[in-house]
């Protein structure tokens, strides 16, 4: 952990000043900094980065370092116990919240929240309100004397959309 803060910050400061700051020696670092990593640890690495690509993105981007890691559990469990049933609780890759969310800052997920529920319907106003002229007989006679609307709401990643539907009922034809 201290020879990773002084890897990260050697750019911006020099190395023997960050561990006399750590109190570890520049030899050792620079040993730490020298020896490779195993392939089998980079192998788990990649495989973490992986699976936790995949379970944030069958979750639809909504689950959190919380969830993400209780899921990661669910999911080695049920995979080794469909390879060997006895095996599911000695065996398995643990992931922890932090690991979960060091993972995800690795790999740049960011969790989307779902859009509170906007209320577009004031019903408790003092404005006038305007007469039924309809009063529910949608049979009509001629062409181009009642017209309905309406408004629907549509979320996208550009931001909120609005759909207006116009609707002319002796023809029951739509114009937008």
């Amino acid at each position: 952990m201290k020879y990773g803060f002084v890897r990260e910050q050697q750019k911006t400061y020099p190395v023997t000043a960050l561990c006399n700051v750590m109190q570890v020696s520049t030899s050792a670092f620079y040993a730490w900094a020298k020896a490779p990593i195993s392939t089998a640890k980079k192998d788990q690495r990649t495989q973490l980065e992986t699976r936790t690509l995949e379970l944030f993105e069958k979750n639809k981007k909504s689950y959190g370092s919380r969830r993400l890691s209780t899921a990661f559990d669910v999911q080695e469990a049920q995979v080794l116990r469909r390879q060997e049933p006895r095996a599911a609780k000695d065996e398995g890759i643990q992931v922890g919240r932090h690991k979960a969310g060091r993972l995800m800052s690795k790999l740049g997920l960011q969790v989307r929240y779902p859009k509170r529920f906007k209320v577009t319907t004031d019903s408790n106003h003092n404005d006038t309100i305007s007469p039924n002229l309809l009063n529910r007989e949608f049979d009509v006679v001629a062409p181009n004397i009642v017209w309905t609307t309406d408004i629907t709401y549509v979320w996208t990643l550009e931001g909120e959309l609005f759909i207006v539907i116009n609707s002319e009922l002796h023809r029951q034809a739509l114009h937008n």
